[in-house]
């Protein structure tokens, strides 16, 4: 080691080699644990380890004996609370992996797990820096800022790059793409690349990348050109003359020769929406240059046409209001209204109210009136009754109607805006497919796109070893993809034909006004189905309904056609077929491995229409009528256990749809997914999980503010029902209110229902605790057929819950709360109206009997089912192997019979161990207003049901005791030997109950009498009690309790007398019988 060193005579060390001198690296100190202080030192972090790096590539130095440790770079007092209340282990077992893993897994989630609105937060911080000229720069430093923003946020979950192969990878590309796209001013012509040509920029930003630096590059290239060419040329200099010197030619003026530079337009080329101006357009032809300046002068002088005015808004001070918080109306209205009715008054306000008017004059109201008002509103007139209007001492003729009136209609002036941006939200929810309704020439499946299916269904998890099959198989079938549908012939299938009703008559709608944006709209597109022979015009036709275009999702200014058909579907035949379950047919899937799904293109249709029945399809727009010849068609979903079965069902699938005509698009289909989103619900083999997406969205809600968006929230959790126990008890407060609400509006669309609404606290509560549910909802699984099937059960006074499981592995040695269970579905519900009143045994019942009627589908397998609940009597009632009583209600004896198809066995299990379906027992009833009254006497036991009181309590040895003591000279007046044994007085080994306790002997011939199969005879009540208390004179007692009892038959001589339930009446007149 040698050549490196040396040493001289006297001993010292010289080095052969002169060494380099290295700046001293410090690592980066870490002294806070919040988000934006990790961020900021994981970033200075990764910056000294790669110079440490470099370093020690340079000079030979071991890596680990130079670079600091994490550990040490740590505050003392922060790595002990880090390592106790975070890692939880002592300080000295803590190492730099753990440390550094607990870093980045806080830089990488967001802030308080709270999703901010990306879309806001990217449009404020993300902008392309346009003074700079060179454009690889600034393209790169407008990527560059899109992934500081992300870091710095914790956004990577969500929009952050990763791994190709990692979940999701997909969905994250879109929505980076997508922001990326969006902040680009102008975005047209990025935006129309993307569409038409560059598709692959959808879902992968480096590419995207590229597209805008080419981009970019052409026009600052054409910008560049367009200034040189721009550029006066120098002239002869002119004799000097001195200047006049005036005002205006102090101003600092252009410097000579050099062209000022313009900025770009906000909104782009009026022709081409290019960032360059009019003049400097290279496409556009002098006729178009002419047309686009008319247009913009037309809209600019149309603007000036209305008067414009600026509010300011403040916060208004005790009797002080602006002239639109209160209604208004001058002295003049009020003389010419007076004329009219002499009943109209004044009356005078208790304190002057300040009225500061728009100009910022002040006027002082002391007086007011109530008129009755009628606002002639879009939805018809709107009648005000009782309204106080302010008096302006004014001699215009004006009403000025205020807040305070359109907010008693349900209307907020100064939260319209928030509202309708609110409810655009609501309506558009994404599609599961994207909508394409556009019309181009048939053209097969381009080998980029098919080639590009493929590609994403191996990203999807598609094994390798199979690709190359799927590959030829569908480039086999490409005849029957299609990119957009074009004027193909119709498929080979039965025309479709619609049957009248014999009273039917034709329908024909009054024309439509429509938007100059769906006018346009309509014209081309039904001009192009026209010209492709899939409508044809047929003014003569008896039918029209109308036509209503719907703007598409995430789009201002494309539509998609809808035909509102609902008068013909009121008087045609309907179709005899099946709505399938959802339930039912999700649990055909178990066990697949392998999905795909396919589109059948719904631009327009693709099935044939019978000629007869095409006129009553016949459709107006606000020109002519059209008579389709198509009908539409819907999404298909295939699925397998195995690659080999499923690639044999996509080739048989292919084959059927080559020999019917059939296409599909190659846009919105998906040739293999692990798991297929359908309904909102992601299925897969193993069972069901609901969208993620779908589940995020509704967990971070805001509180509706409209009826609207209450009615939106409860239907959308409803959906989500069977995975969320507790469900119907936690939501039960918002369906009430929602019920109220809908009663109090009476009308149902959304239109009407948009009105405010204001919850209380409890149900503020019960919307969060539904949130939780949604955020924590439990995936279910298929029961496979070798499990073990549990369903358990429970009612409370209120409600009733089922809960079904599956265990694999059941262990009879184990009880059944410790067995491994899989939830397989969930229901719960409240009694309502009569349902109430049911005895305790019929409300422990119901819930059997509905899990044995609606989830048949699930129980009627060959293992049977396990059957648990905590209702000791049932097991006598629905037991198979025990005969029904005769005494058992007649609504038992049939619920009993719908169980005698099916093969269970009915177990009990008490109550605290059946914590899943008991939940339903601390349900309460939604509270009863009582007057109160006072009374001496305590409250005795119904006599119909006893044991159903709430303040039933069954008798204990205290209670006798009790009794005892209070009859104080009870031993002295005992006519037989008695003895005191521990307090109790007991005759011949049997303890005493004093006649005078006549409730206690009440509770105890209560219990003696009710027995677990119905009522006591008269003799059993007798000896239950002689055999365990000495009563006086217990016969005669007994006798006249049963003979009281209402649920007893009782007999006189041969016949058998049965008790009505209800009081008995008597007719009074002659004829008059009562049923």
């Amino acid at each position: 080691m040698g050549t490196r060193y040396g040493v001289d005579a006297d001993g010292d060390v010289e080095m052969s080699t002169p060494q380099p001198v290295y700046e001293f690296i410090k690592a980066p100190r870490l002294a806070g644990w919040d988000q934006a202080s990790l961020i900021a030192w994981n970033r200075e972090w990764e910056q000294y380890v790669m110079k440490i790096r470099h370093r020690c590539n340079v000079t030979g130095e071991s890596f680990e004996g130079v670079v600091a440790t994490v550990k040490g770079s740590v505050e003392p007092a922060m790595l002990k609370t880090l390592a106790t209340y975070v890692l939880k282990k002592p300080v000295e077992n803590v190492d730099d992996a753990e440390i550094l893993a607990q870093v980045q897994k806080r830089c990488k989630s967001l802030k308080n797990a709270f999703i901010p609105d990306v879309t806001t937060l990217f449009r404020k911080q993300l902008k392309m820096d346009m003074t700079v000229d060179d454009c690889d720069a600034r393209v790169f430093k407008y990527f560059q800022a899109f992934t500081k923003i992300v870091e710095d946020n914790g956004l990577q979950a969500l929009i952050g790059s990763g791994d190709v192969t990692s979940p999701g990878y997909k969905d994250r590309m879109k929505a980076r793409c997508s922001i990326l796209v969006e902040n680009i001013q102008p975005t047209m012509q990025i935006e129309r690349l993307i569409k038409y040509e560059r598709r692959d920029c959808k879902t992968n930003d480096a590419t995207l990348f590229d597209l805008i630096l080419e981009h970019a590059r052409v026009q600052q290239r054409f910008h560049s050109q367009a200034g040189e060419r721009t550029t006066p040329q120098p002239r002869a200099q002119a004799p000097q003359q001195q200047p006049k010197r005036t005002q205006k030619s102090a101003k600092p003026s252009h410097p000579a020769g050099v062209k000022k530079v313009r900025a770009p337009p906000r909104d782009g080329c009026l022709v081409c929406r290019g960032s360059h101006w009019l003049d400097e357009c290279p496409t556009a032809t002098s006729e178009q240059r002419a047309d686009a300046l008319a247009k913009l002068r037309a809209a600019k002088n149309a603007r000036q046409e209305f008067v414009q005015s600026k509010a300011v808004l403040a916060t208004a001070r005790p009797n002080m209001v602006r002239v639109n918080d209160r209604t208004m109306i001058s002295r003049s209205v009020v003389a010419s209204l007076a004329e009219f009715s002499p009943d109209l008054k004044l009356s005078k306000l208790e304190a002057p109210v300040a009225v500061y008017l728009a100009d910022g004059r002040r006027i002082e109201c002391r007086e007011k009136a109530t008129v009755a008002l009628e606002l002639v509103t879009a939805a018809g007139p709107v009648h005000m009754r009782d309204v106080e209007c302010l008096v302006l001492d004014s001699d215009v003729e004006e009403l000025l109607l205020g807040n305070d009136a359109v907010k008693s209609l349900g209307i907020d002036v100064e939260r319209m805006i928030e509202q309708l941006a609110g409810a655009s939200l609501l309506d558009e929810e994404k599609d599961e497919l994207p909508v394409g309704d556009e019309l181009v020439p048939p053209n097969s499946g381009e080998d980029g796109v098919l080639d590009q299916l493929v590609d994403e269904a191996l990203a999807n998890g598609m094994p390798v070893e199979h690709v190359d099959r799927l590959r030829s198989l569908v480039h086999e079938h490409g005849d029957v993809f299609r990119e957009r549908l074009g004027d193909d012939p119709p498929a080979l299938v039965e025309p479709l034909k619609v049957t009248l009703a014999d009273d039917a008559v034709p329908f024909r709608c009054k024309p439509r006004k429509y938007a100059p944006l769906q006018s346009a709209f309509l014209r081309e597109y039904t001009a192009e189905l026209e010209k492709r022979g899939f409508i044809r015009k047929n003014n003569a036709a008896k039918w029209a309904c109308a036509a209503v275009p719907v703007r598409k999702p995430g789009s201002q200014t494309e539509f998609r056609i809808t035909i509102d058909y609902r008068p013909v579907n009121k008087v045609t035949v309907p179709i005899a077929g099946a709505m399938p379950n959802l339930a039912v047919v999700s649990s055909s899937v178990r066990g697949a491995k392998c999905f795909a799904k396919f589109d059948m293109i719904k631009g327009f249709w693709q099935l044939p229409l019978d000629v007869d029945s095409q006129e009553l399809m016949s459709f107006m727009t606000e020109d002519t009528v059209y008579t389709p010849t198509r009908v539409p068609q819907d999404d298909v979903i295939i699925f397998a256990p195995t690659v080999e079965e499923f690639l044999q069902a996509l080739k048989e699938f292919f084959i059927i749809l080559r020999d019917r005509r059939l296409k599909l698009s190659a846009t919105k289909s998906s040739l293999f997914q692990l798991e297929a989103l359908w309904c909102g619900k992601l299925i897969s083999g193993s069972g069901v999980r609901h969208d993620p997406e779908r589940v995020d969205a509704l967990s971070v809600l805001p509180v509706p503010s409209t009826v609207a968006e209450l009615q939106y929230f409860v239907c959308a959790s409803n959906w989500l029902h069977d995975s969320l126990p507790d469900y119907a008890r936690v939501v039960a407060p918002l369906q009430e209110r929602l019920g109220l609400e809908r009663k109090r509006i009476g009308r149902r669309n959304k239109n009407a229902l948009n009105v405010a609404v204001t919850l209380t606290k409890a149900e503020v509560t019960s919307y969060n605790d539904v949130k939780t549910l949604i955020k924590a909802s439990v995936p279910l699984v298929f029961p496979s057929p070798t499990s073990e099937l549990v369903v358990m059960t429970d009612a409370s006074l209120t409600g009733w819950s089922i809960v079904v499981t599956e265990v694999q592995a059941w262990d009879d040695s184990l009880p059944v709360d410790k067995q491994q269970h899989r939830m397989v579905l969930c229901k719960g519900g409240t009694f309502k109206d009569s349902q109430l009143n049911w005895a305790i045994v019929e409300k422990e019942a119901f819930p059997i009997v509905k899990a044995c009627t609606d989830l048949e589908y699930l129980l009627q397998r060959e293992r049977g089912f396990k059957l648990f609940c905590d209702h000791a009597n049932l097991i006598y009632i629905f037991a198979p192997h025990v005969e029904l009583k005769k005494h058992v209600r007649d609504r038992l004896q049939r619920w009993a019979m719908r169980l005698c198809g099916l093969r269970f066995t009915i177990e009990h299990v008490a109550g605290e161990t059946n914590v899943w379906a008991d939940i339903v027992s601390r349900w309460k009833p939604s509270g009863v207003r009582a007057a109160a009254v006072r009374t001496r006497s305590q409250p005795r036991p119904s006599v119909l049901r006893p044991l159903a009181d709430e303040d039933f309590r069954f008798p204990a040895l205290e209670d006798i005791v009790k009794a005892q003591r209070a009859v104080r000279t009870a031993s002295q007046s005992l006519s037989v030997e008695h003895q005191v044994v521990n307090g109790v007085i007991m005759v011949a080994g049997k303890m005493w109950v004093p006649s005078a306790a006549r409730q206690l002997l009440l509770r105890l011939m209560v219990v003696a009498h009710c027995g677990s199969q119905g009522h006591r005879s008269e003799h059993a009540v007798f000896t239950v009690l002689n055999d365990r208390f000495y009563i006086e004179k217990l016969h005669h007692k007994v006798q006249r309790f049963v003979g009281a009892c209402l649920l007893c038959k009782h007999v006189k001589g041969p016949r058998v007398i049965t008790r009505v339930y209800g009081p008995t009446f008597t007719a009074t007149r002659r004829n008059e019988m009562m049923g």
